[in-house]
């Protein structure tokens, strides 16, 4: 699918998370929710204060396009209750100072009751790590 709840929520959370909007960060994800951040295991809470951190350090992040974005919806609930996967690609600029990157980010949402209960997303860091130099 091209259009649902579940594939708003992920535009949503694209837009709230670099604008550090806390409240609509976390009301879209369960409580129980993990992040796979290039393979590294962590909370929402714990991602989102990471970026935090990241921002307290002058890294500016925009989201600059949703490239691709699209739905696999399970005719059977997988473990967990997960019901569907929203796929999405995304376009982002980092900024710090003068010095800028982009890149894209591979997204994966498994959704239950349209809310994130896992993500996993990759990404090249050697721009994130230039410009936190």
């Amino acid at each position: 699918m091209d259009s649902s709840a579940n594939i708003e929520l992920v535009k949503k959370l694209n837009y709230a998370f670099p604008a550090g909007d806390s409240v609509a960060v976390f009301a879209c994800y369960s409580d129980t929710a993990k992040v796979h951040d290039n393979l590294h295991v962590v909370s929402i809470k714990q991602n989102f204060s990471d970026f935090n951190s990241m921002l307290a350090k002058g890294l500016v992040m925009k989201v600059e396009k949703i490239d691709a974005i699209f739905e696999t919806v399970h005719y059977k609930a997988l473990p967990g209750g997960i019901t569907s996967h929203v796929i999405a690609w995304i376009t982002l600029s980092l900024q710090k100072g003068k010095k800028t990157t982009t890149f894209i980010m591979s997204q994966d949402f498994a959704i239950n009751d349209v809310k994130i209960v896992e993500e996993w997303y990759t990404y090249d860091t050697a721009g994130l790590m230039n410009l936190m130099k």
